[in-house]
């Protein structure tokens, strides 16, 4: 395989996302209560090492959003540029036609699949099974396998999408935004304190109206009235 200038640079940040996750890994082991406290503190109460991770994958985003030179586009930016089409003589329109339709729908069963996939730790962290600091480890992991996928192994490309490569896969430019799927169920950045999750509140509310009890004040104010049972 010919080491052309695009490889070597996303061979280079594969690297780098690989350092990044196995550092956060090492942190997650050794130091989970610390990433949950920070998770659930204030923004106000101090910089730490999360928030500036969460600042890299901020910068990386607004990157990706907004091209640079050419030699840092992606290939998703440059293939749909004029002077980098090259014409096919005597295709047909209408198996072209067929082709995009295809792709579309292969396309909707990828964002399925994905939504599906997610959901199940999204209900996990909702009934308290996981927390924030194993939905950012997530998050990492993502991180490290968007590159993954392009230089190794992609099982949307294998068993989804059918494509030869990245360059004319219909989702290649997906995987920026499907890397922090995990984090919207729980924001880095607090502004005020978040030291009990929805989760923390449901399990609350199940325990309480299942044990026949007063339910607490929290659970009260959550519901915005005061039940008895």
């Amino acid at each position: 395989m010919k080491r052309t200038y695009k490889l070597k640079l996303y061979t280079g940040k594969f690297i780098l996302r690989l350092v990044i996750f196995l550092g956060f890994v090492v942190l997650y082991i050794y130091r989970r209560e610390w990433i949950t406290s920070v998770l659930q503190n204030p923004f106000h109460a101090g910089i730490s090492p999360l928030h500036i991770l969460w600042a890299i994958f901020m910068v990386i985003m607004l990157f990706h959003l907004i091209p640079g030179d050419a030699k840092s586009r992606t290939m998703a930016w440059l293939k749909m540029k004029e002077e980098n089409y090259v014409p096919v003589e005597s295709y047909e329109e209408l198996s072209l036609l067929r082709y995009v339709q295809a792709q579309n729908r292969r396309a909707w069963r990828v964002l399925l699949v994905w939504l599906l996939f997610n959901a199940v730790f999204g209900l996990l962290y909702l009934i308290g099974i996981i927390h924030e600091a194993e939905l950012l480890l997530l998050t990492a992991f993502y991180f490290l396998s968007d590159y993954i996928c392009i230089l190794l192994f992609c099982p949307f490309q294998t068993y989804i999408m059918k494509g030869k490569c990245c360059v004319n896969c219909r989702i290649y430019d997906w995987g920026h935004f499907m890397m922090f799927t995990p984090i919207q169920l729980e924001p880095v950045l607090h502004v005020t304190d978040r030291s009990h999750s929805l989760g923390d509140h449901l399990q609350r509310a199940s325990g309480t109206f299942l044990g026949g009890i007063e339910p607490c004040a929290e659970v009260r104010e959550l519901q915005g009235c005061d039940l008895r049972l």
